[in-house]
């Protein structure tokens, strides 16, 4: 007698495990071609901010548009991924562990720009680090959140300052307003650019941050940011893994938001910009068909 090393499943069963093959395959394309890896690189954040404004990416046929990765660089790089500041903790508190490993970098500066700098992670070392060495817990916490608020209005200090000399805004009013548009933005894409990667230790919460990211659309025009926003929370609202919904986010910000900042308040931002000589992609509004097919996409996905 032979032995048939095929299983013969039921055809009921077989169907399942079809659906579930695939459901896996599809998932680990989407994990890849949505660029979900350890680390986002400086380009990357790059790319993700000059898309969500819509500006040209090619700095040598636009040479102002340099300028604005420059700007991204200086956000990205020295007022969020810098490590300096993780340092000079180790060299303030004596024994302080080193925060400035990879996979721990992000506990610190990874909150939204405009929120409480702090986060659990932090909390639970300062904790620890007390426990260790037997010091007062409730004393040094305030130590910590009063060096951290410090240091973090320094650095939105020094990114409003920048952003206002970038773009030519004025300090104050409606052009301040501008400035903050932009510096928060830039900031909170950053933030929602890590969440494609697999380290998510010290991140701002998503739908908080996705809060903020909203308040600052409805900030620069209420009424024309209204269908992004309906996107953003059907998506914080489903089941997907937290990357794919990061992902999805992304796409969101980067289809609508180039259009928001055309039309919002009558284009009077978008051409304050471009007579500064920065160069935006062109862009068509689309048609009520296909903002139609875009929504019931977004509510079955």
């Amino acid at each position: 007698m032979t032995i048939n090393s095929r299983i013969n499943y039921h055809p009921i069963e077989q169907t399942y495990l079809s659906i579930k093959t695939r459901l896996i395959i599809m998932l680990f394309f989407i994990l890849c071609s949505n660029g979900i890896s350890y680390a986002h690189s400086l380009e990357g954040h790059q790319r993700d901010i000059m898309e969500v404004f819509g500006f040209e990416w090619d700095g040598r046929s636009f040479p102002k548009n340099a300028q604005i990765k420059d700007w991204i660089r200086f956000i990205s790089y020295d007022m969020i991924d810098d490590k300096s500041f993780h340092t000079k903790l180790t060299q303030t508190h004596r024994n302080f562990p080193d925060l400035s490993h990879p996979t721990k970098h992000r506990i610190l500066f990874h909150w939204a720009y405009d929120a409480e700098p702090w986060n659990k992670e932090f909390e639970k070392i300062v904790i620890e680090y007390c426990d260790t060495y037997d010091l007062n817990v409730e004393s040094n916490l305030r130590i910590f959140k009063s060096e951290l608020k410090s240091e973090q209005s320094r650095r939105n200090s020094e990114i409003n300052r920048r952003t206002e000399t970038l773009f030519g805004f004025f300090s104050g009013g409606t052009e301040s307003d501008w400035a903050r548009y932009f510096a928060s933005m830039a900031y909170n894409v950053h933030i929602l650019g890590d969440y494609t990667n697999t380290c998510l230790d010290g991140l701002n919460d998503l739908n908080d941050l996705m809060g903020k990211i909203i308040k600052q659309m409805r900030n620069i025009d209420p009424q024309e940011s209204k269908t992004a926003i309906k996107e953003i929370n059907i998506i914080l609202r489903n089941h997907d893994p937290i990357q794919i919904r990061a992902s999805k986010l992304m796409d969101v910000l980067k289809y609508h938001c180039p259009l928001l900042l055309k039309k919002a308040k009558g284009g009077m931002l978008y051409n304050r910009i471009k007579n500064q000589g920065f160069v935006f992609k062109e862009i068509e509004e689309p048609s009520l068909l296909e903002r139609f097919k875009r929504y019931v996409k977004s509510k079955v996905a």
